[in-house]
């Protein structure tokens, strides 16, 4: 089964396989806040305490069946993941590692249509993150960090073993450079987002 995905404008398209293993999230951390900010996406993308919905899956289970030359991506700092989006409507995609045999994607749910639910097609919520980016009290406690390692891994060491890292829609294998140009953001851009997620 595939749950449907596609941006707000409508021109990139594709679906997310419901195969096992994923792990259905949601992170407070203030960089996906941030996130959400740059795209100018903010009240689209965070629920009410500043949450990410998030499926993190292996990226050999995302096709993007039209517009995969609308992808952008950017780093908010220099450290900092691959944060995916459409250049055409800012929809936020997802967050990967910098090289592809880490097969590996945090699909943001604000790009999956909403029939069915994500709870319907990935179950219900297992982990929250970086609770202390929780806006509001109390806060939830936060996962356990093991238990998501364990959990990241069961995900990308498997693809890693049999190749299968290299079904991606994010980087070209043969140069495994990222299909699109990384944007880095300047510390005094990434400070002011971060201004922007305290103001909120």
């Amino acid at each position: 089964m595939a749950h449907p995905l596609a941006c707000r404008c409508g021109m990139v398209r594709g679906f997310a396989s419901t195969e096992p293993p994923y792990n259905h999230v949601v992170c407070y951390c203030r960089d996906c806040q941030a996130f959400a900010h740059f795209l100018g996406r903010a009240d689209e993308v965070l629920d009410e305490h500043g949450g990410s919905e998030i499926v993190q899956m292996r990226t050999r289970n995302l096709t993007l069946s039209q517009g995969a030359d609308r992808l952008a991506c950017v780093r908010l700092t220099p450290n900092g993941p691959l944060r995916w989006y459409t250049s055409c409507c800012n929809t936020p995609i997802g967050n990967t590692a910098l090289k592809p045999r880490i097969s590996f994607v945090g699909l943001i749910a604000a790009c999956l249509e909403k029939d069915p639910s994500v709870a319907r097609s990935f179950g219900p919520v297992v982990m929250r993150g970086f609770t202390s980016g929780y806006r509001g009290e109390p806060k939830p406690k936060p996962g356990s960090i093991l238990t998501l390692v364990r959990r990241l891994l069961g995900i990308t060491f498997p693809a890693w073993l049999d190749g299968s890292w290299r079904r991606t829609p994010f980087f070209d294998v043969t140069t495994r450079r990222p299909i699109a140009e990384p944007r880095t953001l300047t510390p005094d851009d990434h400070a002011r987002l971060l201004q922007a997620v305290e103001a909120a």
